[in-house]
């Protein structure tokens, strides 16, 4: 990896604390081991109210979705279709 060392990118950096995020040069490898969760929570929090909840677990061997819907206010407190 140190002859494939990139160069310092002054303008990337500068771009990232205006916007506040994280910026990568190049392609990422990431080795992720274990079950993998995805979460999806859709809603409107200023009013703390949270419509879907939606879920996906991947194992080896099955993928598993849910979803849980609140079709009002009351029913997002636990009273989920």
């Amino acid at each position: 990896m140190r002859e494939k060392r990139e160069k310092y990118h002054h303008a990337l950096k500068a771009l990232a604390i205006r916007q506040k995020k994280i910026h990568i040069v190049g392609q990422p490898h990431l080795k992720i081991e274990g079950t993998l969760v995805y979460l999806d929570v859709e809603g409107l929090p200023d009013r703390d109210f949270y419509y879907l909840i939606g879920v996906r677990i991947k194992t080896h061997q099955s993928v598993v979705e849910r979803s849980f819907w609140a079709s009002d206010a009351e029913g997002d407190k636990g009273n989920l279709d």
